[in-house]
């Protein structure tokens, strides 16, 4: 019956769109949280669960690790009626405690909300066109606050980046989806001199078969680990589709 709610809960097409809101494989998620999360007392953070496919992961890599996801394992969502199905769901089926979980735009929490061993999920992408607002503009202040400028046409996954990297700790690790677009595009280039300049390691996973078939967008996934640290390249690795990632237990991928 919980999963059912959960289903029927879930934002209308147009109101995912809307959101920016492309919900993850758990078969991505279980990937990027068994390489974030390495040992039973890390914080983790995903700043839009959505369907809640990474707080579920993420809950089930600090049990097996031998932690309490209850009070390791956090949220921020903005559409209330996700929020309230979602949490709910996961109190009773990962143990995950409301109380670690947020409804609210992420763009109006600050550092002082938590600080986190890994940050893991999908950030939404929202296209500029559309990013307009009082969104826009608290997303693009707080970039700024983090030395970043994004130009004009900056949608709305980029700051969510910059902002989600503000909220780890020295040595943290953050695993997302993004659009494969932030390889390229020159709104993404202020972004990818922040992480250069942020995280020891930084390595882009891309896809011959997309992981969103039904979108246009091409997606990839990026890990940056050492918070604090700089890293002089960006490492890239392609795999075939979903299924060809290897099951990481915390190593970068050409360790594995």
């Amino acid at each position: 019956m919980a999963a059912t709610r959960s289903r029927a809960s879930l934002p209308s097409p147009e109101r995912a769109k809307a959101l920016g809101a492309y919900y993850t494989s758990r078969r991505v998620a279980d990937f990027l949280v068994r390489w974030a999360i390495r040992g039973p007392a890390d914080c983790v953070l995903d700043p839009a669960f959505g369907n809640g496919v990474f707080l579920e992961a993420a809950a089930d890599r600090i049990r097996v690790l031998g932690g309490d996801p209850g009070q390791r394992v956090a949220g921020v969502e903005l559409d209330e009626a996700t929020y309230s199905c979602v949490v709910s769901r996961l109190a009773d089926s990962a143990q995950i405690s409301p109380e670690r979980c947020r409804h609210a735009d992420f763009f109006t929490l600050s550092t002082g909300w938590g600080v986190f061993d890994a940050v893991v999920g999908n950030p939404p992408f929202i296209r500029y066109q559309r990013f307009a607002g009082q969104l826009r503009r608290r997303a693009l202040d707080r970039a700024l606050a983090m030395g970043v400028t994004l130009p004009a046409l900056t949608s709305s996954w980029a700051p969510f980046v910059v902002h989600a990297a503000s909220m780890l700790r020295d040595g943290g690790r953050m695993g997302l989806v993004v659009p494969f677009e932030a390889a390229y595009s020159v709104y993404a280039r202020p972004l990818l001199g922040f992480l250069a300049d942020s995280f020891g390691n930084v390595s882009l996973l891309t896809f011959q078969q997309k992981l969103f078939p039904y979108l246009s967008e091409d997606t990839m996934l990026l890990l940056a680990e050492g918070k604090g640290g700089r890293a002089e390249v960006f490492e890239c690795f392609d795999f075939e589709d979903e299924g060809s990632l290897p099951d990481s237990d915390g190593s970068m991928p050409m360790d594995l």
